[in-house]
């Protein structure tokens, strides 16, 4: 990057909010930042502050949900004779004939959850309880694999 160029983007970082069209013009360079730096980035109107996102790192995502925990458990019931997946804060479950069946369904179930969140968050935002989980719901995108999101959960695969 040209000096000037450096010290334009260190001026545009330094200030409260990046306008769009300085993102727009130079995105690899301020995504670099991120990325690079651990740098919290907020983009928007200059003119309409209130019209703004914010881009972080993954890292730091991941510092701000950090101590997010689940409550979680696998049990047998001895009622319908069948296991039962749960994790409390969702009050989301599966049943099964194998603990293994009812933490995949239980999965299956979470998975479902979380894309009809964050596919219609607005409406969801509306509720405190979800409010409430938003960092639940932030952690469990985090996830890149089913294996993850199981252990985050809690599921011991047996």
């Amino acid at each position: 990057m040209k000096k000037k160029k450096v010290q334009d983007m260190n001026a545009a970082m330094s200030r409260p909010m990046v306008g769009t069209k300085d993102f727009r013009d130079d995105m690899a360079d301020f995504l670099k930042e991120v990325y690079d730096k651990n740098k919290v980035l907020r983009v928007g109107k200059i003119r309409r502050p209130e019209e703004s996102v914010v881009i972080l790192s993954n890292v730091v995502l991941g510092k701000l949900v950090g101590d997010t925990k689940f409550n979680s458990e696998v049990r047998f019931d001895e009622t319908t004779k069948q296991y039962v997946a749960t994790v409390h804060c969702f009050n989301a479950d599966g049943v099964g004939d194998t603990a293994e069946e009812a933490i995949e369904m239980t999965l299956d179930n979470i998975e479902d959850l979380v894309d009809d969140f964050f596919n219609d968050m607005n409406w969801y935002l509306r509720s405190p309880k979800h409010v409430e989980l938003l960092s639940h719901y932030i952690k469990l995108k985090m996830t890149d694999s089913r294996e993850q999101l199981t252990e985050l959960l809690g599921f011991v695969r047996r």
